[in-house]
């Protein structure tokens, strides 16, 4: 798999994995919904995360890419970006950081506000559609 040389891709990849696990671990025992589960995962390996990328920095050890943290926001973890942020302080005044981090965030929120927006008509939509051929297939064949 070529795109898994990629330090920023594995580094997603990873944290996806952590937050996977614990998923599947927590999902047979908590009586939630699984995305409720992999939502709150996703969140506490992102805001964890941030810890750990504020430790490396002071220690000169390997960082967690930003691209990681952005790719972990579009799927789900931008609260706990915005936790990890303000908790450790970290990644708060790097331009080349905040402003695609914002841009991802608002981006999530239109199509999130779009899919939400007119649900009941969406909804609606799909009961008329499973009506016509519900009575398509009760019509017989000439």
């Amino acid at each position: 798999m070529i795109f898994l040389h990629s330090v920023k891709i594995r580094s997603f990849v990873l944290h996806c994995a952590i937050a996977g696990t614990m998923t599947l671990l927590l999902d047979t025992v908590l009586p939630l919904d699984t995305a409720y589960i992999w939502f709150m995962c996703l969140n506490i390996v992102t805001f964890f995360s941030f810890g750990m990328d504020k430790w490396a920095a002071k220690s000169g050890s390997r960082r967690t890419p930003e691209l990681t943290y952005h790719l972990l926001g579009l799927v789900g973890g931008f609260p706990g970006i915005f936790a990890g942020r303000g908790v450790f302080n970290h990644k708060t005044s790097k331009l080349g950081f905040i402003i695609p981090m914002w841009l991802f965030f608002f981006a999530q929120l239109l199509g999130v506000a779009w899919f939400y927006g007119d649900l009941e008509g969406k909804i609606q939509r799909s009961s008329q559609k499973e009506k016509q051929q519900t009575e398509q297939v009760k019509k017989p064949a000439r």
